[in-house]
């Protein structure tokens, strides 16, 4: 039986630990009800003791955390061990990332009949994680997906399409006269050129689309989801070659730069993703040797 005196006691000495520590109730007519929260937990989530002892979380947690977790204590009991998981969580002190280890309590017989959360702070190595795992997917330059990321989304697209018969393009640029402007103007002037072709590009298709930087001033268009594949690709190629009809303004000077586009469509013949990729780029070269600022289908 649990009672206040046992709550007291056990606050006592949790409250002497200097992670966030809670205990839940696995028995009685409300499973998972919250029995005691020690003096750091409180100072971390700025909750008091007083509010949460004896209540569900749903009584003082949002739906769908209060789901979450409980999701975790059953898998917990069910399990009958140790149990880890990550959470983000809204803290007085801002956005906290939590890992979370549950730890079941047994009585005399082996039932389990309590669960001991024990939390830790891991915002830093989750923020740590999250920007090394943006470097290793998105341009530095213009905030583009890289080669990495648009592979791995073109590999999935690629898969999708072929799985059930879906159209698919990809439009392969390259920024003419680039090396020109490096010479002339400086590599800041083309590093600006470069992230204002990025932003021109993002502007000229749907959030479905994927637009990304390969290298120096190479960059693709992932079209999925299309009625038409030749219609809509020729509409996105149209649409980027009047994207860059307006001069861009650098620091000290504006110039108009066109592009070449290659396109793409996805065909039986074309048995991986790199083939696709390899044809695009080929019909670039071929609209680049017909003139600056036109594009080829193949």
């Amino acid at each position: 039986m649990w009672s206040t005196a046992s709550g007291n006691k056990l606050k006592a000495f949790t409250d002497e630990l200097g992670n966030p520590v809670f205990v839940i109730d696995v028995c009685g007519t409300r499973p998972f009800r919250m029995l005691c929260t020690n003096a750091r937990h409180e100072e971390t989530t700025g909750i008091a003791h007083t509010q949460i002892a004896g209540h569900l979380l749903e009584d003082f947690c949002s739906p769908e955390l209060a789901q979450n977790n409980t999701e975790h204590y059953q898998h917990c009991v069910d399990c009958g061990g140790r149990v880890e998981y990550e959470e983000c969580l809204h803290l007085p002190d801002g956005v906290r990332w939590w890992q979370t280890t549950l730890t079941p309590i047994r009585d005399d017989e082996g039932r389990i009949v309590r669960i001991l959360g024990n939390g830790i702070d891991v915002t830093d190595r989750k923020i740590l994680e999250m920007s090394l795992r943006h470097q290793a997917h998105f341009d530095v330059l213009t905030g583009l997906h890289n080669r990495t990321g648009f592979m791995d989304r073109l590999h999935r697209a690629f898969a999708h399409a072929k799985r059930h018969f879906r159209p698919l393009a990809l439009l392969f640029l390259d920024l003419d006269r680039l090396k020109c402007v490096n010479d002339n103007h400086g590599h800041s002037a083309g590093d600006e050129l470069l992230k204002q072709f990025g932003t021109r590009l993002k502007q000229v298709v749907r959030q479905t689309d994927t637009v990304a930087r390969l290298a120096g001033d190479e960059f693709v268009i992932l079209l999925e989801e299309l009625k038409d594949a030749r219609d809509d690709a020729i509409t996105v190629a149209e649409k980027a070659l009047r994207a860059m009809e307006a001069p861009i303004c650098l620091t000290e000077t504006e110039l108009v730069v066109s592009t070449s586009i290659g396109v793409a469509l996805l065909s039986e013949d074309i048995l991986d993703p790199e083939s696709l990729i390899k044809r695009a780029d080929t019909a670039m070269y071929q609209a680049k040797h017909n003139g600056s600022g036109g594009y080829r289908i193949l």
